[in-house]
């Protein structure tokens, strides 16, 4: 538990300074990572999918096509995703 409330506790800077500390190699290796967890994530709303059908929820085909083609990353390479994101933390007043 108190390792619980110790990250509990901590403060996330979005200022780009981990992102910037981060070599080139590294860079892509954590947006190869992200983009991973977005592909299993996207497959499991396909199998959310197929209850929300058993279920009849309503809206559900709608929100899940939504949220599936936000977590598509298939259409850019990781240099693509790196040059957007240096010139995300390019500026980090937005951030502060």
């Amino acid at each position: 538990m108190g390792c619980s409330l110790g990250f509990a506790g901590q403060v996330s800077s979005r200022d780009g300074s981990y992102w910037h500390s981060l070599l080139p190699s590294g860079r892509i290796a954590y947006i190869e990572g992200y983009t991973d967890a977005m592909y299993i994530t996207a497959k499991k709303l396909e199998t959310l999918d197929a209850a929300t059908r058993t279920l009849h929820w309503k809206g559900a085909k709608k929100i899940f096509g939504l949220v599936t083609s936000e977590l598509d990353f298939s259409g850019h390479t990781a240099d693509d995703l790196m040059d957007s994101l240096n010139g995300v933390y390019s500026d980090p007043k937005p951030w502060t």
